[in-house]
């Protein structure tokens, strides 16, 4: 099974968010790798919820989020990631049960390990 580039990424994503001593530049280097996840965090930060008067890219809605916020958005996007993720297995019939397996398997076993 090949694993795709954006898997490794959000790993190494969830690892730096729960490292208490990330900085916002070692954060944005890593949320540029997936924009995706870069531009709902732009939106969130840029949401009146967060108090946004003015627009902001990058950092500063790394920074106006902060690391408990950052670890929620991170943590739900990695949950879709993972049920819509589509490895490239051979004759593999059921998909779709692999998908709700993947997702129950990391909820059970993420608590147990530490990034």
């Amino acid at each position: 099974m090949k694993i795709s580039s954006d898997l490794i990424s959000l790993f190494n994503l969830l690892t730096e968010v729960e490292d208490p001593n990330t900085d916002a530049l070692q954060l944005k280097i890593l949320f540029d790798i997936l924009p995706p996840l870069k531009n709902k965090v732009i939106e969130i930060a840029n949401s009146v919820g967060e108090g946004a008067v003015e627009e902001i890219k990058d950092e500063t809605a790394i920074l106006r989020l902060g690391l408990d916020k950052l670890r929620k958005v991170v943590g739900e996007y990695f949950d879709l990631f993972i049920a819509n993720y589509k490895p490239e297995i051979e004759n593999f019939e059921n998909l779709s049960q692999l998908n709700f397996t993947k997702v129950e398997a990391f909820n059970r076993i993420a608590p147990l390990l530490s990034f």
